[in-house]
């Protein structure tokens, strides 16, 4: 079923694209491929990263890219079998990932001298715990910001319903811009808002979003579709539900 919503400038659907860990090759020729188009993107950051690099991360954020929360230090499954012990969010309780969370959020507030208004899921896990003892930190992702986007997700975000606090976010590493079509197909019959999450910018490798793909992507700026920030998306859906 086709929704009808108000997207701005009589826009047909929104997309927003977004990028995890403030990787290296996000500075090295990434946002200015975006700067290039004139198009915003959203970074969700992690402080370590960006300490490396401080100058560059601050003058992306000046340029109008959006600096999310990504944790200070990255949890994820134990089935992932990269992550540490030490980072195993079935070991970890509530109050520690808010901590994690709060954490960060004041480290980029010193850094880049901005506040995160919206927050990515690490490997789109939104639990901790282990079994009966597992508990969702949505509810405090809400509390914190306007979105909370997820990864791998299968499709695009209903802006009349759909709950920002747990967004759809669709992986676009490693895919062409053929490949990635359909999702904008359905966004664009649904009205509806495309979340895209990568990770290394203009490259061909695991965990790469192709410069081809990207640069396709910037180009639907100037057509039908509102490419903007994940939190100013947030916000106006919120403003105009």
């Amino acid at each position: 079923m086709t929704m009808s919503f108000p997207w701005p400038e009589g826009k047909r659907f929104a997309l927003s694209m977004s990028f995890d860990d403030a990787r290296a090759t996000c500075l090295d020729g990434g946002i200015d491929l975006l700067d290039a188009h004139d198009v915003k993107a959203t970074f969700y950051v992690l402080p370590g990263p960006v300490q490396e690099r401080q100058a560059e991360w601050r003058k992306a954020a000046e340029a109008g890219h959006e600096m999310g929360n990504h944790t200070t230090s990255h949890p994820c499954s134990a089935n992932f079998n990269w992550i540490p012990p030490e980072r195993r969010t079935e070991d970890w309780t509530l109050k520690q990932m808010e901590a994690d969370i709060d954490a960060a959020t004041q480290s980029l507030e010193s850094l880049l001298g901005v506040t995160p208004r919206s927050f990515a899921y690490p490997c789109g896990n939104t639990l901790v715990g282990r079994g009966q003892q597992a508990r969702t930190y949505v509810p405090g992702v809400a509390k914190r910001f306007v979105c909370g986007r997820l990864f791998k997700s299968e499709g695009p975000v209903d802006p009349q319903v759909g709950d920002l606090s747990a967004a759809f976010g669709v992986d676009m590493d490693e895919k062409s811009f053929e490949q990635l079509t359909p999702y904008l197909d359905v966004t664009r019959e649904r009205g509806a808002w495309l979340l895209l999450a990568g990770h290394d910018m203009c490259v061909e490798k695991r965990q790469g979003v192709l410069e081809e793909s990207l640069a396709a992507l910037c180009k639907l700026a100037s057509e039908d579709v509102w490419v903007a920030p994940v939190a100013d998306v947030a916000e106006y859906v919120l403003a105009n539900r």
